[in-house]
This record gives C-alpha cells, sequence and structure tokens, in this order.
C-alpha cells in the first residue's frame, strides 16, 4: 500500500465519502439537482462515519500513550 505508515484507517472512510462527494456534484453540474439527494446523504453517511472512527482512534492512541 502507498500510505500504510502513516494513514490511519477512518481516512478511507474520509476518500469514500469525497468520492460520493464528487458524484454529486457532477450530477449537480449537469443539471440533475433533483436526483441528487440519495447520493448526498450516502456521502454525509460515510463523512460522519469517518469522523466517529476518527474519534475512536483518537481516544485508543490518548489511551496508549498514558500506559
Amino acid at each position: 500500500m502507498l500510505f500504510c505508515g502513516e494513514m490511519r484507517s477512518s481516512s478511507i472512510w474520509f476518500l469514500i465519502g469525497s468520492l460520493w462527494l464528487i458524484d454529486v456534484l457532477v450530477d449537480i453540474a449537469r443539471g440533475r439537482g433533483r436526483q441528487t439527494w440519495l447520493t448526498a446523504v450516502i456521502a454525509l453517511a460515510f463523512f460522519v462515519l469517518g469522523l466517529v472512527h476518527r474519534s475512536r482512534e483518537s481516544r485508543l492512541m490518548r489511551r496508549r500513550e498514558l500506559k
């Protein structure tokens, strides 16, 4: 893998959410704004999953530093 040493696993969720967001923007640019609500919800869900996962990772890192 390209980023194995530095990349957190929560970054995958943000990457997937970004790709869905790009799809939303492309659909809006093509004039299909009314049909993109589901795609936008999916993108938002991936960003929320990324934030939840990131907070769990940071809690685990703090616990490791304290030991």
